[in-house]
C-alpha cells in the first residue's frame, strides 16, 4: 500500500506546480497589461489636451462675430489675441494669451486693458507658447507648444 500513497502524493505535487505555475503566468501577464494600459491613457490624454486647446481656440475665435472684432494685440509684453464683443449693450474686450505656463483667458470691458494683469486672467490648460498671425481677413493662423510639448498649428476662421 505505501506505493499507491507515494503516488497519489506525487499526483497532488504536480497538480500544485501546475496550478504555480498558471498563477505566475497570469500574474506576469496582468502586470506586462497594466503597464501598456497606463500608456495608452497617458496617450489619450495627450491627446485630449491638443484637441480641448483646438476647440476652444475655434469656439472662441467664432465668437467674434465680425472680421474686425478679432486683432492680435500687445497685452503687458505678452502676444495675444483679443476678441472683441457686445453683451447686454457694453463693448468687452477678451484676451487669450500663454502666462506662466498656461493659456489665459481674460475679460474685461473695452479699453480697461492698462487696469488688468496677465495674472488676473483665468488659467484654461498647460500651454508654453502661443502665436497669432493673421493670413487673411477671416483667417487667424494659430501656432505653439501645449503643456506636454507637442507642437500646435490651426487655420482659424471667424465663420464655421
Amino acid at each position: 500500500m505505501k506505493p499507491q500513497e507515494h503516488t497519489h502524493s506525487i499526483d497532488l505535487l504536480f497538480v500544485l506546480l501546475i496550478f504555480a505555475a498558471f498563477v505566475s503566468t497570469a500574474m506576469l501577464l496582468i502586470s506586462l497589461e497594466t503597464g501598456e494600459y497606463q500608456k495608452i491613457i497617458e496617450r489619450m490624454q495627450d491627446n485630449d489636451l491638443s484637441r480641448v486647446t483646438t476647440a476652444y481656440l475655434t469656439q472662441k475665435v467664432r465668437q467674434g462675430r465680425e472680421v474686425e472684432d478679432i486683432t492680435t494685440e500687445d497685452f503687458h509684453g505678452i502676444p495675444s489675441l483679443c476678441i472683441r464683443s457686445r453683451i447686454a449693450g457694453g463693448q468687452y474686450e477678451t484676451y487669450l494669451y500663454v502666462y506662466e505656463g498656461r493659456l489665459m483667458e481674460l475679460m474685461t470691458p473695452e479699453g480697461n486693458v492698462s487696469n488688468v494683469i496677465p495674472a488676473g486672467g483665468t488659467p484654461l490648460v498647460p500651454m508654453e507658447e502661443l502665436r497669432f498671425e493673421f493670413i487673411k481677413d477671416n483667417a487667424v493662423q494659430v501656432e505653439g507648444i501645449t503643456g506636454d510639448g507637442e507642437e500646435l498649428s490651426i487655420l482659424l476662421t471667424t465663420a464655421p
